[in-house]
């Protein structure tokens, strides 16, 4: 896992997973001061300030794409079209698995928590977007298909938008909490496109 500091752009220490097995994923929670990556059927974990290994995570599958809650204490992880979160025990430091959404979003392949840690966004290859809003449980969801085939997902730092970008070359600005499209750019095209309204839906979790 190579790492750079962004202030300088100078290279720091790679990092290795215990296990050896090629990274799938990487994600880090800044103000908790982690950084995750996937490998195998584990998560590892480091401190951001030191570079020091923390203890991993055995989840049982490779998350093909994987978001830490800012604060660091929960993170999500795509395996296997479904959407696992598990949360950090605060007296513990044990990672229990708090909900599974799989029936949601099946083809799931990108996950990102917002900056404050209450939305939670899954999309698929077919240009699905799902928005949870994510607290003891994930009580209700957004959802809306749109795009040709979704490759990419971020909260702006404010949490005021929600940043879309598919296949075709184009990316999506939505507004939150409503995520009604407020602007669209596109690499073959300048035309703003609207976007349908959102639908709101209610999920079941299963644990």
């Amino acid at each position: 896992l190579l790492l750079w500091n962004t202030s300088t752009w100078e290279s720091l220490p790679s990092l290795k997973p215990a296990n050896g097995a090629p990274i799938a994923s990487a994600a880090i929670g800044e103000e908790g001061g982690v950084l995750a990556a996937s490998s195998g059927t584990a998560v590892s974990l480091w401190s951001t300030a030191d570079s020091q290994a923390l203890p991993g995570i055995e989840v049982g599958c490779l998350f093909e794409d994987l978001s830490i809650r800012p604060d660091g204490g929960a993170l999500a992880g795509l395996c296997n079209s479904t959407l696992r979160v598990l949360q950090k025990d605060t007296q513990t430091g044990a990672w229990n698995e708090s909900m599974r959404l799989g029936d949601s979003l099946p083809g799931a392949h990108r996950v990102t928590w917002s900056p404050t840690g209450r939305l939670l966004a899954a999309g698929d290859m077919d240009g699905n977007l799902v928005v949870w809003s994510v607290g003891d449980d994930a009580d209700y969801l957004e959802t809306m298909h749109t795009w040709n085939g979704l490759s990419g997902l971020r909260f702006s730092p404010d949490e005021e938008f929600l940043a879309v970008g598919d296949w075709g070359g184009t990316v999506s600005l939505l507004a939150v909490p409503n995520l009604h499209s407020t602007q669209t750019t596109s690499t073959t095209t300048t035309a703003a496109t609207t976007l349908p309204e959102v639908t709101t839906m209610t999920t079941s979790t299963t644990t």
